[in-house]
C-alpha cells in the first residue's frame, strides 16, 4: 500500500511467486474504504470503536 508521489492517490499492490501482479485504487472516507481493481472490488466499513469491519 501506498501513495502515488505525482496524484497524491492511495494505491495497493499484490505480487505472488509465478509473477502474477494486480494494482488496486483505494480510496476511503473515515470508516469506509473501497478498493477497485481491474477485476476485483471490495468495500470494507470498519465499525466505530475500530474492532470490527465488515467486507463485502
Amino acid at each position: 500500500m501506498g501513495v502515488d508521489a505525482d496524484t497524491g492517490h492511495y494505491f495497493a499492490r499484490t505480487f505472488e511467486n509465478h509473477g502474477f501482479y494486480r494494482h488496486y485504487d483505494v480510496h476511503f472516507d473515515r470508516r469506509l474504504w473501497s478498493i477497485t481493481g481491474e477485476r476485483e472490488r471490495a468495500r470494507i466499513e470498519f465499525s466505530e470503536d475500530g474492532n470490527t469491519q465488515t467486507i463485502a
